[in-house]
């Protein structure tokens, strides 16, 4: 039931659209680049499914905040 939450839909988003095979190997694209898609009218991913771009300093933000929290019995 959580799943099925509209806030959740990102989680299931596979970015990018089918651009064929390489290698046996299946292509993803931008939905929006017409020319990678062969010009088909496809529904690009919305910005707010996409990862957030992490940086150096965020991660290392995230790394001093879990060593900064100590749980008991962990």
């Amino acid at each position: 039931m959580v799943a099925s939450l509209p806030e959740h839909a990102h989680l299931f988003a596979e970015h990018g659209c089918f651009g064929g095979k390489k290698d046996g190997k299946k292509i993803h694209v931008d939905c929006s680049d017409s020319e990678k898609t062969r010009g088909d009218n496809l529904t690009p991913l919305p910005d707010n499914f996409k990862a957030l771009k992490v940086n150096k300093a965020m991660d290392d933000a995230w790394i001093k905040l879990l060593e900064d929290n100590h749980i008991v019995g962990a």
